[in-house]
């Protein structure tokens, strides 16, 4: 459903895991390209951990409307939570990292 958001493959990903590993203490997700790009934005992706959808909840952030409209970019922006690289000039895949500690 929606259309017109921001975000790509990578900060839908890096949304939505955000609601599975919330909080499961000391885990963090990257999910990103390797272009340095990740839909139309300047942003390679997201990165999160158990405590994003806290903080976003807290500044009235409703996830779930964030992803129905695919704008994802914007919902990991306000969480600080966005990969940004710029071009990396290499467009090798997506990369997706998972650390538990």
């Amino acid at each position: 459903e929606g259309d017109g958001g921001r975000g790509g493959p990578n900060h839908e990903f890096a949304l939505s895991i955000a609601r599975k590993i919330s909080g499961l203490r000391g885990v963090s997700v990257l999910a990103m390209d390797t272009d340095g790009t990740d839909g139309p934005t300047d942003a390679a992706g997201g990165l999160v951990d158990s405590y994003t959808l806290e903080l976003l909840e807290k500044q009235g952030v409703d996830v779930e409307e964030y992803l129905r409209k695919h704008n994802s970019y914007e919902a990991l922006k306000r969480g600080k939570a966005l990969l940004i690289t710029g071009p990396t000039r290499t467009n090798v895949n997506s990369i997706i990292i998972a650390v538990i500690t």
